[in-house]
């Protein structure tokens, strides 16, 4: 397994095209002196973004800003959620990797659809937020499906070598199955879980209702965890002018104008002024929400 690169990939190359470098981040939520702090993990998933999470977890931070401080405490200490964001997979060993640091830890998993830009949480993303010691799923609550799932997608993995040992490779495959099966048990995720990522062809996606999920345990709640509601964070309002209907259109209008903006940005075809102009808009928007990013 140490030897063979696995990854869960989708066949959509767009998808794979327009995401970004592995990113780790913090967030901070809610408000001085009712906050929180939480890890953020975003892109693909590899062994650099295994490096940065690791290297979070033991960085010391201020306990009252989330920001790096040389007397603070250690992250690992009093951070307690991680959310995953905006990725379509990737390299499977690091995502077990992840998995073992989030179990070992008892880190709580979250994702909120209000903070996923692109992709959501697809591949070994989704098995990375099964590894939860607690697993949230906050969404829209003006969705059209209370049943509906749209950031949560799940597939087999396959190996990218070009190997074409059919009998060898599922033999490999089974072996991590189980481990995975055995793994998500000790956090209560029932097996039908991993069994139906495994039957899922790897070239398709598939997107489970929310009800299955809750079913299979995948999900304990479609609330905030407790230390974002302890921090006064609401995910279904926000005191502003507008109704809440608009607001939620503008943080999805924003969404996508701030990431077709960051990837002209990024090609030089805009200046930097003008991507902070739009950046500053779209992070004023979600601070109606109490979302913080902190570095």
């Amino acid at each position: 397994m140490k030897n063979l690169s696995l990854t869960f990939c989708l066949v959509i190359a767009a998808l794979l095209a327009s995401v970004g470098a592995a990113t780790s981040e913090i967030i901070r939520y809610g408000d001085f002196p009712n906050q929180t702090c939480s890890f953020v993990i975003r892109g693909e998933i590899n062994t650099q973004t295994l490096a940065i999470f690791r290297t979070d977890l033991n960085t010391l931070r201020n306990v009252n800003t989330c920001a790096k401080d040389s007397s603070g405490k250690l992250a690992q200490h009093f951070f307690k959620v991680v959310t995953l964001q905006d990725s379509v997979g990737g390299d499977l060993s690091a995502a077990f990797e992840i998995v073992k640091l989030i179990t070992d830890y008892g880190l709580v998993t979250h994702v909120d659809d209000n903070l996923s830009f692109n992709t959501g949480c697809l591949s070994s993303c989704a098995l990375i937020f099964a590894a939860g010691k607690e697993r949230h799923y906050t969404k829209n609550k003006n969705s059209t499906s209370v049943d509906e799932n749209v950031i949560f997608g799940i597939h087999k993995p396959y190996f990218l070598n070009g190997s074409y040992e059919y009998l060898k490779n599922e033999r490999l495959l089974d072996e991590i199955k189980y481990k995975l099966i055995n793994h998500f048990n000790e956090s209560g995720v029932d097996p039908r879980f991993t069994i139906k990522v495994f039957e899922t062809a790897s070239e398709n996606i598939v997107f489970p209702k929310i009800t299955d999920m809750l079913i299979w345990r995948v999900i304990t709640s479609l609330s905030l965890p407790e230390t974002y509601k302890s921090a006064g964070l609401l995910n279904d309002h926000c005191p502003v002018k507008q109704p809440y209907e608009k607001f939620q259109y503008d943080v999805q209008s924003l969404k996508k104008h701030y990431y077709i903006t960051k990837q002209k940005f990024r090609s030089k075809t805009v200046t930097e002024a003008k991507f902070e102009q739009v950046e500053r808009a779209f992070f004023n928007v979600l601070s109606c929400l109490n979302y913080n990013f902190v570095d």
